[in-house]
């Protein structure tokens, strides 16, 4: 069995039963190997989180991103749609892991981690959208004064919007379209 098919596995396992049923224990049985296999594929559950969530938001950032990024539209429209992907998909994730089935307070920084490297892979995507836009690039590094204050400001709203159950970027799309006139 491959860590691929681990991988899957997991996944099934933890949208069947939940994140909050998943011990190594379980898993095994699920994935029908040992402890000592996944122990030597993915160390402990928090690495586990963690690689599962760096996972997904990696196929978030697959191809279904990449044909809005080159679909040719302006700016700020690519970042709304962009928005509307990631909030869609963000919204199944969520189904399944939720801060209320974390438990321990161990628990819970092993998913606050795993949350953080998950924005910055974000951070690193909406970057790489506004590299692709040079005149609004500029207009924002005039206005902010450097790109990673601009980063931030986009990625906390993000976050802002989702936990607001927002379906597109409302005024804050519209305080980033004045900024880039």
């Amino acid at each position: 069995m491959t860590e691929t098919d681990l991988f899957e596995r997991t996944m099934d396992f933890v949208e069947r039963y939940g994140y909050q049923s998943l011990t190594l224990r379980a898993l095994a049985e699920h994935a029908g190997v040992s402890v000592g296999t996944l122990y030597n594929y993915f160390g402990d559950k928090d690495s586990l989180l963690d690689r599962i969530m760096t996972a997904y938001w990696q196929d978030i950032f697959g191809s279904d991103y990449q044909i809005i990024v080159k679909a040719g539209m302006d700016y700020i429209s690519t970042l709304e749609k962009v928005y509307q992907h990631i909030n869609r998909r963000s919204r199944h994730f969520h189904k399944v892991f939720s801060l209320r089935d974390v438990g321990s307070l161990h628990k819970e920084m092993a998913f606050i981690q795993a949350k953080r490297n998950t924005m910055a892979l974000v951070q690193r995507k909406l970057d790489e959208i506004l590299d692709q836009f040079p005149n609004e690039k500029a207009k924002v590094l005039a206005a902010i004064g450097d790109e990673a204050g601009y980063s931030r400001l986009v990625v906390e709203n993000i976050e802002l919007l989702m936990r607001q159950n927002s379906h597109e970027l409302g005024t804050f799309g519209a305080l980033l379209r004045c900024l880039v006139k």
